[in-house]
């Protein structure tokens, strides 16, 4: 399981960078697509710091960045998120963390729920960039995960 995550987190990172080289390459750069690349590495970031128990976030998860700041952030979260789950024991994987959610309401989760939260959320959001730059005449990436199982690993 834990092998299956880090391989995400590699889809993941890998996938937002196809996004951003896509955007770099291109004059019409629609805003709305900037602004969800945005979002997810900072949601991704968000919870990253949740489960290092910190109270102050360092990113907003609606702030809008660069695309070199969102390339700075998504590696940097690749390596937070590396790091974080190599040196876990398998069994930390379920156990539960408890957090504040948005509400401010305790709540609790387990590591894998949260990573797998994290994954579909940024599909989710890749699939709307990927709509975004079709319909601005902007053929969007290969974001499948077939493409990414015959590619180099994130350097």
């Amino acid at each position: 399981m834990k092998n299956w995550i880090l391989s995400q987190i590699d889809f993941n990172c890998r996938a937002n960078k196809k996004i951003i080289d896509v955007l770099k390459l291109n004059d019409i750069r629609p805003k709305r697509c900037i602004k969800l690349l945005s979002h997810l590495i900072a949601y991704q970031d968000m919870w990253y710091e949740k489960l290092k128990k910190h109270i102050e976030f360092n990113i907003a998860v609606w702030d809008t960045y660069t695309l070199v700041e969102c390339e700075i952030l998504n590696k940097q979260s690749w390596s937070h998120w590396q790091n974080l789950i190599k040196y876990k024991k398998r069994d930390a994987l379920f156990e539960n963390f408890t957090y504040r959610n948005s509400a401010g309401i305790p709540s609790e989760m387990m590591l894998i729920d949260i990573t797998k939260n994290i994954f579909e959320h940024s599909a989710h959001h890749r699939g709307q960039i990927a709509l975004l730059l079709k319909q601005n005449k902007i053929e969007p990436p290969d974001l499948s995960y077939f493409s990414f199982t015959n590619e180099d690993p994130v350097t």
